[in-house]
């Protein structure tokens, strides 16, 4: 699985996962024209709890 912050929300992206058959971890983005339901709100809050330990390692490490 692929996790990844909603910077990485493109078109191109899922279908790139989609066409290697890798399972998508990409975090959903609020559209203008389009709110995140319950569903997509809570798995985007279930893949921030798998990112955040490694991103904050990637902040500790950029700071020294």
């Amino acid at each position: 699985m692929v996790y990844a912050d909603n910077g990485y929300c493109g078109k191109s992206n899922r279908d790139f996962i989609n066409l290697n058959e890798i399972d998508d971890g990409i975090m959903l983005l609020e559209q203008v024209n389009a709110t995140l339901t319950a569903y997509e709100i809570t798995r985007n809050k279930m893949i921030s709890k798998i990112r955040y330990p490694i991103e904050q390692c990637f902040g500790l490490t950029q700071k020294i």
